[in-house]
């Protein structure tokens, strides 16, 4: 059983296998970049899975279980500890995507139409 994680640091994708969490409860690091995650948040996320695990396990002779949880769909109360960061960093790029479409659509930029004075210098 894996979990996948993605750096808020590198934005790198990587998938921690459970036995290396449960193993090593105090280690959470990005492969690619050494990113960490506090100890004693690692070890909280360590103990919440193998209590998870107990509990399915005690289910598990009445229901299969199949369970997905992604960070942006947390119910409320559960809100990231870098949300705010991470609404921020979101705000900050619309931000430069819009005025990226600003000077895309002509602002600042050349018109094709228009005859660049240096050429008709040129010419004479």
């Amino acid at each position: 059983m894996t979990i996948d994680l993605a750096c808020a640091e590198c934005e790198a994708s990587f998938e921690l296998d459970v036995t290396e969490l449960l193993d090593e409860p105090g280690k959470l690091t990005c492969p690619n970049c050494d990113a960490e995650a506090p100890r004693r948040r690692a070890e909280a996320l360590a103990s919440a899975v193998d209590e998870l695990l107990r509990a399915i396990s005690g289910i598990s002779a009445k229901f299969a279980v199949n369970l997905s949880a992604e960070t942006d769909d947390l119910p409320g109360g559960y809100e990231p500890a870098n949300g705010r960061k991470r609404a921020a960093a979101a705000e900050e790029e619309e931000e430069e995507a819009e005025e990226d479409e600003r000077e895309d659509d002509g602002f600042g930029g050349e018109d094709e139409d228009e005859a660049d004075p240096l050429d008709e210098d040129s010419e004479d």
